[in-house]
């Protein structure tokens, strides 16, 4: 008999959760739940160990997004990396829109999946989640500029948990035409064709508080997914845009999405030279 892969079992997993999560007795248990576990957590938490993740974590709870430009993303412990090879490589694959790779997909351990593991950083996803953070591990995206629709680029918002922390750095200038990331304000009026966002809505969003992120390479945007509507928006430019994201979310996360688990080989590395307080944020 075949073993399911861990993909698989995520898969079903993460699928019957969400399914129960919409009913609105199990939905209001888990919020109760959930709020009870936050408060018992946090009462035991030290301060902050700099000033510059007060104001960040200030910013997130506020509006739930955090544009920090190269000196500050730096301070906030996102100095990010680069590998031009593999951008470039990515880029002659030309693979539809959108090209990517995920941590799953390096057979050992990288830099580009250590910067997520920054203590300034997890310490930043644990106060803005407010539970121990689980390190969904890193994307590497170059979009194609073509102007085109479809996936992250329709509007949507993340389902891997209550809150899904990511940080995304531009590796490239992300102007206007270039698929900034794009988002609307939590209060601001959102009206959609198609109530239903789901994973991802084909639908435009018929509102005048869009909101884009435009910002020099090496910048980062911090920023709740599953809190925010948002999307890459097609680029419609002559520039291919690089970028990374990293994703953070509790330890019991409502979905752990295929490509988020480090390799075998990888996970053996990681714990001859992450600290314990590391390796446990690692699925």
């Amino acid at each position: 008999m075949l073993t399911p892969s861990p993909a698989t079992i995520d898969r079903l997993i993460g699928g019957t959760r969400r399914r129960l999560s919409r009913l609105p007795v199990v939905r209001d248990m888990v919020l109760s739940s959930r709020s009870k576990a936050v408060e018992r957590h946090r009462s035991c938490l030290p301060p902050l160990t700099n000033p510059q993740l007060e104001e960040a974590l200030h910013t997130l709870e506020g509006d739930g997004l955090l544009t920090a430009e190269p000196e500050q993303a730096s301070r906030l412990g996102m100095d990010a990396p680069d590998d031009p090879d593999l951008f470039a490589a990515l880029e002659r694959t030309g693979s539809g829109s959108t090209a990517r790779m995920k941590a799953s997909e390096f057979a050992s351990l990288t830099p580009l999946y250590m910067a997520g593991l920054d203590p300034r950083l997890l310490e930043l996803a644990e106060r803005y989640i407010g539970l121990p953070p689980l390190y969904l591990g890193f994307e590497i995206k170059v979009e194609f500029p073509d102007g085109r629709a479809g996936g992250t680029r329709n509007w949507h918002r993340d389902l891997e948990d209550v809150r899904a922390l990511k940080v995304v750095a531009y590796l490239t200038d992300v102007d206007e035409d270039d698929g900034p990331l794009q988002y609307v304000p939590e209060n601001a009026p959102v009206f959609l064709a198609s109530a239903n966002l789901g994973i991802h809505c084909d639908d435009d969003i018929d509102t005048d508080h869009k909101v884009s992120c435009t910002a020099p390479a090496k910048s980062v945007i911090i920023f709740d997914g599953a809190r925010l509507v948002h999307r890459v928006k097609p680029p419609t430019g002559t520039r291919i845009r690089r970028s990374l994201m990293y994703s953070y979310t509790s330890r019991r996360p409502l979905q752990i999405f295929a490509g988020a688990r480090p390799s075998a080989e990888a996970k053996r590395e990681l714990r001859k030279v992450l600290t314990k307080p590391q390796f446990a944020c690692i699925p």
